[in-house]
Order: C-alpha cells, then sequence, then structure tokens
C-alpha cells in the first residue's frame, strides 16, 4: 500500500542519509498503514573516494516490533557531468530531466534504464533492494536484527538533520 512520506532531503547523498531515508519511511509506512510491516526505500550515491560515486536504492523493512533490516541494490557510476549537482543536492531526476530532455525520468523507469537502453529498471533496482532487505527475515536464526530506534540514533550522529551533501 504507496503511503505519503515525509524526508528530510530532496537528495539523500552517502551511505547515512540513504539508510536513515529508508528506515525513516519504513517506519512512516509501517505507522500510516497500520500494518506488520512497512518498507522503506531511498536512492542516491554512495561516496567511497577515490572511486566515483555510484549510485544506489538502500531499502528497508521495519516490522511492528521494532526491528528493521537493510538492502542494497546494485550499484551504477554517475554520469560524469552529472555528478556535482547531484552530490550538492540537486535529485538525480532532475538532473538527468534536464541532461536528456526527457520529462519525469526519475518518476517512470528511471534513470539506470536509459542509461542501459532499457536493460534494467528503477523498479528492477526497488525489487533487488527490498529482496535483499529480506534475507535476514527469510533466515531469522543466523541474524539479530539492530531495533529501529538504536540504529535511527546512531545513524544520527552522521547526518545532518536537514540540508543535503554530507556522506
Amino acid at each position: 500500500v504507496p503511503v505519503s512520506v515525509r524526508v528530510e532531503w530532496e537528495q539523500p547523498v552517502g551511505i547515512h542519509q540513504l539508510a536513515y531515508g529508508a528506515i525513516t519511511r519504513a517506519v512512516q509506512a509501517l505507522e500510516e498503514a497500520k500494518a506488520d510491516y512497512g518498507v522503506g526505500v531511498e536512492a542516491g550515491p554512495l561516496l567511497a573516494d577515490p572511486l566515483p560515486p555510484i549510485e544506489v536504492q538502500v531499502a528497508a523493512v521495519v516490522d511492528s516490533e521494532g526491528h528493521v533490516s537493510i538492502g542494497v541494490s546494485q550499484g551504477f557510476m554517475l554520469p560524469s557531468d552529472w555528478v556535482s549537482r547531484v552530490l550538492e543536492g540537486t535529485p538525480l531526476g532532475s538532473v538527468a530531466e534536464e541532461a536528456t530532455g526527457r520529462k519525469g525520468i526519475g518518476r517512470t523507469h528511471g534513470v539506470i534504464a536509459y542509461l542501459t537502453y532499457g536493460l534494467m529498471s528503477r523498479g528492477d533496482l526497488t525489487r533487488d533492494a527490498v529482496l535483499m532487505a529480506l534475507v535476514p527475515r527469510l533466515n531469522r536464526s543466523l541474524y539479530t536484527l539492530p531495533r529501529v530506534s538504536d540504529l535511527l540514533a546512531r545513524l544520527r550522529q552522521h547526518v545532518k538533520p536537514t540540508g543535503t551533501g554530507n556522506p
């Protein structure tokens, strides 16, 4: 069930903002839908100098008992001319829309569909990130899932409360 959620930045940058955003979305979805599970997904670049930024999706699955599991999609390098604007906080979809002239590119099949000539879509990346977040739930005896509140508190130490661009 899709729900309307609030996020703190237009374009998250770095694993901390991506995970924080995905978990926050999952918690909001769980609360709004009054469900047993909430799923949140956040997309943006991972930063690991000296590597170029790698665009990924991070998924979080939160349960009604307050535990969270995390998964990450496949990643791809951003086009060189787009990197600086995305790292400054401009949403990748907006940068791609301006560069390609394709209206709504970030909301339909995604930038990845454009870059792969349709071989992969945004939906494929989302599906795979969510599937990876489910791995610990499929193998409960092998994992101790962190508490949402504990993980969010630790992530808050690494992210700005508002704004963009910090890794």
